[in-house]
Order: structure tokens, then sequence, then C-alpha cells
């Protein structure tokens, strides 16, 4: 085994890479929830969690990619609004 491919898997790496996910996930949100305060919105809606974790933790994994990410809440939406309809309509 070479010294490199030990540096990717070690313990200081991992934590940089936690570290930076933690940050990015952290300014995300507080970016969408300054957003939602600003215009009186609430943005911070429960699935927007695990769509920044995604999004940060695997970047380049298929599931990060903008089209799913828009398509999966817009079936979310889609669904939510049907079962209001069935409730109140």
């Amino acid at each position: 085994m070479t010294e490199s491919s030990n540096e990717a898997d070690s313990p200081v790496s991992k934590f940089g890479a936690a570290l930076y996910a933690g940050w990015v996930a952290l300014v995300i949100t507080g970016i969408v929830g300054g957003l939602g305060f600003a215009f009186q919105q609430p943005w911070l809606f429960p699935s927007i969690g695990p769509t920044i974790f995604i999004h940060t933790v695997t970047p380049t994994h298929d599931s990060a990619r903008p089209w799913n990410t828009f398509v999966g809440h817009g079936i979310g939406d889609d669904c939510r609004s049907g079962d209001s309809a069935a409730h109140y309509g």
C-alpha cells in the first residue's frame, strides 16, 4: 500500500470531509431559513434536511442530481395537495 492511498482514508481526512459537509449544510439551512424569515413564509419544510444532507455528503451520487430533487419534492407536494383536498375539499 502506498502512503497516498492511506492519506485519503486517514481519520484527519474523514474528519475534514465531515466538517466540510456539516458546515455547508449549516450555511444552506441558514440561507433557506433567512429567506423564509425575510419573506415571512415557512421555507424550512421537513424534507429540506435530508435533501441538504444528500447534496453535501454525496454530491456526485445520482440521488443528488437537481432533477431528482425537484421531481421528488414535486411528487411530495402533489401528494400533500391531494391529501388536503380529500380531507378539506
